[in-house]
């Protein structure tokens, strides 16, 4: 039986808002008709690309059972009830607050430059072994999905687990205020979103901000690894914040990495915490993510469980499609395909992870490394430097393909080397049906780029190959001019 999440009155006395039609009980919340769920509040949020009053007959034609709203749709007659206000967000931020204040669960944090969703899953998965976990779904992390999460937590909830964003400064304070983390963790700082920043400083003192909405009895977790860690340090202590738990390879940290080793097939991490030695298996491969486990054994360290069924619990990890979640493709010959799914965010640290995890993986027989690269976006000015000088880690994977799309990742290819077969487009739909047509049994492909380059034609290009009709000795034609689309 689902949980009864919100109660009409109770949403009414916290927003202050007035009621048209029948009492309701809400068991999730939603701001998006078209993932509705049925029992659930739907708020018809303004101020973005579309109205969020446009899709209320949507909404309740998917199972809302009731619309908080600015203004009544011209006919109600057929729609349930509603809670008009005068401010949606403002509405939503009342019902977060008032969730964080009625569950009386510990609510962790999670932030940093990359590797925040990845740490936020596999924080939830261990905590869950044991305990009912609420989480963030997906990467909602920013000033609407941290609400919408906030306000979707039961109140029989023991660990709440949050993922916050940000683009810009201010951000992850506001944020921070709003979840009021009892511990959090920084992955990492890393040249992430510089196009809002004067330089990485500038981002670390943003997700610094993360300490202003904790309280003196806080824990902070922090990568010693990274070289902000220090700061980082500093700047918890001067917010009267001394319970800071540390990791990475230094000899000093709480949680001390003594070795991370990868085959083609999974990785191997060893740990020594408070003199005891820990050593843990992963069902996938990629150094970057096996170093994101490390930051979560350093969390349940910090909560005083048993770090040792947390490692243990960490081998059922899967990566997700669009973050390093890896696939076979097959095709009607009976031979298959292997895709590396990077698709839905670039960073150039998170460029360089991804193709050592190409270079350090073997294609089929009669297969080929591929690297589609789109372009990483929100560097500023340091966009097209930071491009080209991918060339080195890209040189490193030994590819026999690379296809680049967008006008950043020009600069990478006019590098690349012509003995090397390339490619590029302005755009992923102008190459898609090419890279399908070109692939072949055996191939090895990772697809990586930001979220706005939209790489996702080329994703569903190769998921829908029917079959493979080429000699797995086919060449492709020559780099040159004519190969830009």
């Amino acid at each position: 039986m689902t949980e009864g999440l919100w109660r009409s009155d109770i949403v009414e006395k916290i927003t202050e808002g007035k009621p048209v039609g029948p009492p309701w009980m809400a068991t999730g919340i939603s701001f998006d008709s078209r993932t509705v769920c049925p029992g659930d509040l739907f708020f018809a949020l303004t101020g973005g690309e579309r109205d969020g009053h446009e899709f209320i007959e949507s909404a309740f034609a998917n199972g809302a059972v009731a619309a908080i709203v600015e203004r009544l749709p011209y006919d109600i007659a057929e729609l349930p009830s509603f809670l008009i206000v005068d401010n949606i967000h403002e509405a939503l931020q009342k019902l977060a607050l008032e969730s964080r204040r009625r569950v009386g669960a510990k609510i962790l944090a999670v932030t940093g430059s990359v590797g925040k969703t990845g740490t936020k899953d596999a924080l939830s998965l261990v905590l869950s072994k044991k305990n009912k976990v609420h989480a963030t779904s997906g990467n909602f992390n920013n000033h609407i999905g941290v609400p919408i999460s906030l306000a979707r937590m039961p109140e029989s909830t023991e660990f709440g687990v949050f993922e916050l964003g940000m683009n810009r400064p201010g951000e992850i304070k506001q944020l921070s205020q709003l979840v009021k983390p009892q511990l959090a963790i920084i992955t990492n700082i890393n040249a992430v979103h510089l196009g809002h920043f004067e330089d990485e400083q500038g981002i670390a003192d943003a997700k610094a901000e993360i300490f202003l909405g904790m309280s003196p009895d806080s824990q902070i977790v922090l990568n010693l690894d990274n070289k902000w860690g220090e700061f980082l340090i500093a700047k918890a202590r001067r917010a009267n914040i001394e319970n800071i738990i540390t990791f990475g390879r230094n000899n000093v940290c709480d949680v001390r990495l003594s070795k991370i080793e990868t085959t083609h097939k999974g990785s191997v991490v060893e740990l020594e915490i408070s003199g005891n030695k820990i050593q843990y298996k992963l069902d996938f491969v990629g150094p970057h993510i096996a170093y994101n486990t490390v930051g979560v054994i350093a969390c349940i360290h910090a909560l005083n469980l048993d770090v040792e069924e947390a490692a243990i619990s960490l081998k059922s990890i899967r990566l997700p499609r669009g973050r390093g979640g890896q696939v076979e493709i097959p095709l009607k010959s009976g031979a298959s395909l292997t895709l590396i799914d990077e698709s839905y965010n670039a960073s150039p640290i998170a460029m360089h992870a991804a193709l050592a995890v190409l270079g350090s993986k073997v294609p089929k027989y009669g297969g080929r490394r591929v690297a589609i690269l789109g372009d990483m976006l929100e560097l500023g000015a340091d966009g097209p430097s930071l491009h080209a000088n991918l060339l080195d880690h890209l040189l490193a994977a030994k590819p026999d393909w690379v296809i680049t799309i967008g006008s950043l990742m020009r600069e990478l290819y006019d590098k690349i080397p012509p003995t090397i077969n390339c490619l590029h487009a302005d755009r992923s739909c102008d190459v898609s049906q090419k890279v399908s047509d070109e692939l072949r049994a055996g191939d090895l492909i990772l697809i990586k780029g930001s979220l706005g380059t939209n790489m996702a034609p080329i994703v569903s290009a190769i998921e829908n190959m029917k079959s493979n009709s080429r000699s797995p000795y086919q060449s492709f034609e020559v780099r040159g001019s004519q190969n830009a689309v």
